[in-house]
């Protein structure tokens, strides 16, 4: 396989060796296990996105914090090595970028851990172990309890990207023999990953997500949330009149079925 490509993680996960710039909040991951550090980090994330409660910042955030898990997948997937991504040599770093808020994941030692000396099935059980019982866990459960919000519920903001990420994937592969690794190292992250290594009855990952056709893609399929983000609990100024979003699973069939016709409406009176 071919070299680690740093500059690869940094445009498609920002995940990166330097400061972004114009960061208004910079935190060791690690810290963010101490509740003053993760209160801290919430309390000041939540006024940006105009939560009305730091739950909503949660739900933001561990979306954010979930390139750090789909950047490993893809390192699994696409390299024979992968970047140390644990919490005590990431920083997380938040900054403007035009009308919003995003969140970037600086690197401290650019540590690698080779396949060198292992079988592929052991090297990849390890990593990913390590990433989600040591690192991943922890900070979902501490944002949990900061923010008082069920921790699946974090979970969840992960998940549902983690699947169109993959989807997206397979469809780029170059070559047969990686779409096979990457759904083998899929089905391993879903179903091979014991449920205590999340700290969850049931491992997040393994669940059948639902499908609706996308409103903005005509023909095409979209994933309703694992889990909803608490979209509906923001002061958005550009409010379309609708609570939750089109995939939010808290939607009816006839609920999602008239956002979607405004939502076609809107889209020929652009055109």
């Amino acid at each position: 396989m071919q070299a680690l490509d740093l500059s690869e993680l940094e445009e498609r996960f920002d995940i990166r060796a330097e400061d972004r710039n114009g960061v208004i909040v910079s935190i060791p991951a690690e810290q963010l296990l101490v509740r003053e550090h993760a209160d801290r980090l919430l309390q000041a994330y939540a006024p940006l996105i105009r939560a009305r409660g730091v739950e909503v910042a949660a739900t933001y955030f561990s979306g954010w914090y979930g390139s750090i898990c789909i950047a490993m997948q893809y390192m699994v997937s696409h390299y024979d090595h992968v970047l140390d991504l644990s919490l005590a040599n990431v920083t997380v770093q938040l900054y403007p970028n035009d009308r919003y808020y995003h969140f970037s994941f600086k690197i401290g030692e650019p540590r690698i851990m080779r396949l060198d000396g292992y079988e592929r099935e052991e090297w990849r059980k390890s990593v990913l172990e390590t990433l989600y019982r040591d690192n991943v866990r922890p900070l979902i459960e501490a944002l949990s309890s900061s923010a008082s919000i069920n921790a699946g519920q974090l979970w969840g903001q992960i998940v549902t990207e983690m699947y169109r990420q993959v989807d997206s994937w397979l469809i780029d592969a170059s070559d047969d023999s990686l779409k096979r690794r990457i759904s083998s190292d899929f089905r391993f992250l879903t179903h091979s990953l014991d449920a205590d290594v999340f700290g969850r009855k049931k491992n997040p990952f393994d669940m059948k997500l639902r499908t609706v056709e996308n409103p903005f893609k005509p023909g095409c399929q979209t994933y309703i949330k694992a889990a909803c983000c608490l979209a509906y609990r923001t002061d958005d100024p550009e409010d379309n009149g609708h609570k939750y979003c089109y995939t939010c699973p808290r939607l009816s069939v006839q609920e999602r079925e008239a956002y979607k016709a405004l939502i076609v409406d809107s889209q020929e009176h652009r055109a």
